[in-house]
């Protein structure tokens, strides 16, 4: 398989580079934006006072997050925007960990049920136009 894979970048013209085992250091650009995801990670824990179980959400966050913001790489244009040429919005974000109310199907609930069930907004979803919310009763999910 890798030299199917190899054949495949020569006819591309794709030249491949590997670095040294365990020599972060020569993979500069990757590592510096690696640790920007992990510190916006981090900083979303303490400011919302959750729990480490979050970490995959905090981080599919952070990445979504700096895909809608401006880069010095990127002139005039957010990263998001470059990659599908369609202009992106910041009008729906919300910010990480924050107490939202999620609506509960009419098909899902009593007459003198609550509508709605209280959540704890963790994302933002890449398949669906919709959020991604922690709660502990399966219903609206």
């Amino acid at each position: 398989m890798t030299n199917d894979f190899t054949e495949f970048c020569k006819q591309q013209g794709i030249a491949r580079q590997f670095t040294t085992r365990y020599t972060p250091q020569q993979n500069g650009v990757a590592e510096r934006k690696n640790q920007t995801i992990m510190n916006m990670a981090r900083s979303m824990f303490p400011y919302k006072q959750l729990s480490n179980e979050y970490w995959t959400e905090a981080i599919a966050c952070s990445i979504y997050l700096l895909n809608k913001s401006p880069t010095v790489s990127v002139k005039n244009m957010v990263p998001e925007a470059a990659w599908s040429g369609t202009k992106t919005s910041v009008t729906h974000l919300i910010v990480f960990g924050s107490v939202t109310f999620a609506r509960v199907p009419t098909e899902l609930r009593k007459k003198l049920d609550s509508r709605s069930e209280k959540c704890i907004f963790t994302g933002y979803s890449e398949k669906h136009k919709a959020y991604k919310l922690y709660t502990s009763s399966p219903k609206i999910l």
